[in-house]
C-alpha cells in the first residue's frame, strides 16, 4: 500500500509559503462529480438506446474501471517519494520519460482546452434555443459570448481546486435538479407515447454505447489537482470511489428512466425528446449553468500547470487566462465544426487519458509482478474499454467532422 503523503514537485506550497493541503474531503468529493457528471447525463438515455438495457451493465463497468484506473494514477503521483509528481504530464515523464510527457499531454491538454470550448459552444446554443421567441432572444454567437463572459468570471477569481468548492457544490445541484426534472417530465409524457420498443442488447451498436458510457466517466485529467489539495490524500480512493458511484447513480437514473419511456426512438440530448413546456426550458437553462459551473474546473486544472512552469505571479494569471478564454470563446462562436473537431480529439484522447494510460504508467512505475488477479484481470479491462471505446468513438467523431458542413472545419 503506497503512503500518500509527500511533497509535490513545486515543494507542496503557494508562492506565500502556505501549504495547499488544507482541502476538505467532502470538497474534492464536489469537485469530482461536478466535473464528471453534466453534460453526459443528457445524452445517457441515447446510449441505452444504441445498447439496449446491457447499458446498466456497462455504466457499472464503466464506473468501477474509471474509479479503478482514477486510484492507479494517484499511486504514480507517489512513485518518487519523498516527491509526488504534481501532474499527469508529470506522472508520464516519471513513467516514460520526456516522450512519456509528450505523448500525455497532448492528450491532456486536448481534453482541459477542448472539453472547455465545447462548454462555451454548447451554453450558447442552449441560452440561444432557451431566448427564442421572448424580450432576450439574441443570437447563438451573442450568447456564447456572453456564456465566455460569465465562464471567465470564476477562471479569473479562483486560483486552484480546493477554492472552487462552493460552485462546484452548485454545479452538483443543478445536475440533480436537471436529471429529477427531465424523469419527471418524460414520466407524465408516458401515457401520451405509443410504440415504444426495447430491447435487452444490440450486438451492432453496443460498442458505440460503450465508448459513449466510457466518454463519459472523464475527469482523470483534474484529478492530481483535486487531490493534491486534500489535508488528508490518505482518503482518496474513498472519496473517488463515492463520488464515481454519484455519477453512476445519476447515469442509470437519466439513462434508465429516459429509455423507458421513449424507447429507442429517444434523442440526445433528452431534452429534445421531453414536451415542450417551461419545466424543459427550466431544465436546459440549469443544465446549462451547470456547463458554466463545470468548464473553470478544467480551465484552471490547465492553468495551474501553466503558471507553476512559467512561475511568474499573479499578473501573468490574470493575463493568461483572460487570453486563453478570449481564444477559446472564439473558436466556439465562430468555428462551428471545430465542436467536431474537438470531439474527435476528445473521443480518442478521454478514453487513453482515462482507461489506458493510468495502467501502463502504473506498470512501467512498480513492475508487473506481484499483483492480484483481480488487479491484472480491472487492468486489461481498463485497457479493453480504453482501446475500444476510443477506436469507435473516434470513428463516429470523425464521420460528424466530415458530415457536418460543407466548408470543412472552420465554417
Amino acid at each position: 500500500m503506497i503512503e500518500l503523503k509527500a511533497k509535490d514537485e513545486s515543494e507542496g506550497v503557494d508562492p506565500q509559503g502556505h501549504s495547499r493541503r488544507d482541502g476538505s474531503n467532502l470538497g474534492a468529493y464536489f469537485n469530482i462529480v461536478c466535473a464528471v457528471a453534466g453534460a453526459g447525463t443528457l445524452g445517457m438515455p441515447h446510449a441505452f438506446a444504441q445498447g439496449g438495457w446491457i447499458a446498466i451493465l456497462l455504466i457499472i463497468i464503466s464506473g468501477l474501471l474509471s474509479w479503478f484506473a482514477g486510484k492507479l494514477l494517484l499511486e504514480c503521483a507517489y512513485a518518487h517519494l519523498p516527491l509526488r509528481h504534481d501532474s499527469y504530464p508529470a506522472i508520464g515523464e516519471a513513467a516514460f520519460g520526456a516522450k512519456g510527457r509528450i505523448f500525455i499531454q497532448v492528450f491532456h491538454y486536448a481534453i482541459l482546452l477542448g472539453v472547455s470550448s465545447l462548454f462555451v459552444m454548447l451554453s450558447g446554443i442552449n441560452l440561444h434555443l432557451v431566448s427564442k421567441g421572448t424580450s432576450f432572444e439574441l443570437t447563438t454567437r451573442q450568447w456564447t459570448w456572453i456564456s465566455g463572459f460569465l465562464i471567465l468570471i470564476p477562471y479569473l477569481c479562483i486560483k486552484d481546486m480546493k477554492e472552487y468548492v462552493w460552485l462546484s457544490i452548485l454545479g452538483v445541484m443543478t445536475t440533480v435538479f436537471t436529471v429529477v426534472i427531465a424523469c419527471v417530465l418524460g414520466l407524465i409524457h408516458l401515457p401520451e407515447l405509443t410504440s415504444i420498443q426495447h430491447e435487452p442488447v444490440n450486438w451492432t451498436l453496443m460498442p458505440v454505447a460503450l465508448s459513449t458510457i466510457g466518454f463519459s466517466f472523464g475527469g482523470s485529467v483534474i484529478y492530481p489537482h483535486v487531490e493534491s489539495g486534500m489535508r488528508d490524500p490518505k482518503q482518496w480512493s474513498r472519496v473517488l470511489f463515492l463520488a464515481l458511484l454519484t455519477v453512476s447513480g445519476l447515469y442509470l437514473l437519466m439513462g434508465s428512466v429516459g429509455y423507458y419511456v421513449y424507447g429507442k426512438g429517444v434523442r440526445s440530448p433528452i431534452m429534445e425528446s421531453l414536451p415542450d413546456i417551461l419545466a424543459n426550458k427550466i431544465a436546459s437553462i440549469i443544465i446549462t449553468l451547470h456547463l458554466i459551473l463545470a468548464a473553470p474546473l478544467t480551465l484552471i486544472a490547465f492553468s495551474v500547470e501553466l503558471e507553476r512552469i512559467v512561475g511568474w505571479g499573479m499578473t501573468f494569471r490574470l493575463a493568461s487566462r483572460q487570453v486563453i478564454m478570449v481564444l477559446l470563446t472564439v473558436n466556439a462562436a465562430y468555428m462551428p465544426s471545430f465542436g467536431n473537431f474537438m470531439a474527435l480529439l476528445g473521443a480518442i484522447s478521454n478514453l487513453v487519458v482515462i482507461f489506458v494510460a493510468p495502467v501502463a504508467c502504473h506498470l512501467k512505475l512498480f513492475g508487473w509482478r506481484n499483483r492480484s488477479t483481480f488487479t491484472y484481470l480491472a487492468m486489461v479491462g481498463c485497457i479493453l474499454i480504453g482501446i475500444v471505446g476510443g477506436i469507435i468513438g473516434g470513428i463516429e467523431a470523425f464521420i460528424r467532422l466530415i458530415t457536418s458542413g460543407k466548408h470543412g472545419l472552420f465554417e
